[in-house]
């Protein structure tokens, strides 16, 4: 919110740019909702284009919804991947919902990515299963958030997202490479 008034206050927003960011917002609301049993709420903007201009702005909320887009259309494929490799080391009983480094490792090799992305995957791997910073230390135990060395499926997500950005390299277009 205080991202809009700044706009209105300090840019010069266009009635069309207003209206293009409020479509815009109300699409990533309606993705952030998320089908029934799948994360919605999966953090990229730190890796997404930055800017102060509303069209940069309205490019990133773009970008953001055809990666959920995308993250969305193979969601069963996703999820089964994620459960199927999760249980690769059936230690304890909720194994199936997280996932180490160590069966990220496997799915990666199995799926024939490249060299650059296994030598990058613990500092993704870490990234990805950070406790956000806004979020209160209070709510450490709840279970969208996994602890440390393991990923539940919104973590997985995530770092699926940044493996895609690492796994073709060239010019940063998220929605395109997620989509490959």
């Amino acid at each position: 919110i205080l991202d809009v008034m700044y706009n209105e206050a300090c840019l010069e927003v266009s009635q069309d740019q207003k209206r293009k960011m409020a479509d815009l917002d109300r699409w990533l609301a309606d993705l952030m909702k998320g089908p029934p049993a799948f994360p919605g709420s999966v953090n990229l903007y730190d890796i997404l284009p930055q800017g102060k201009s509303p069209n940069a702005m309205a490019q990133r909320t773009e970008d953001m919804c055809l990666v959920i887009e995308a993250l969305n259309k193979h969601r069963v494929m996703i999820k089964d991947s994620f459960r199927t490799y999760a249980s690769l080391a059936l230690t304890q009983v909720n194994c199936l919902d997280t996932m180490s480094v160590t069966e990220m490792r496997v799915f990666l090799k199995d799926n024939r990515c490249s060299q650059r992305v296994l030598s990058k995957l613990n500092g993704i791997f870490t990234l990805s299963n950070r406790i956000d910073k806004a979020q209160d230390m209070s709510s450490k135990n709840d279970p969208g958030d996994s602890g440390a060395g393991e990923l539940v499926l919104a973590e997985f997500l995530e770092c699926l997202v940044r493996l895609a950005r690492e796994q073709i390299p060239g010019k940063d277009h998220l929605p395109k490479k997620v989509a490959m």
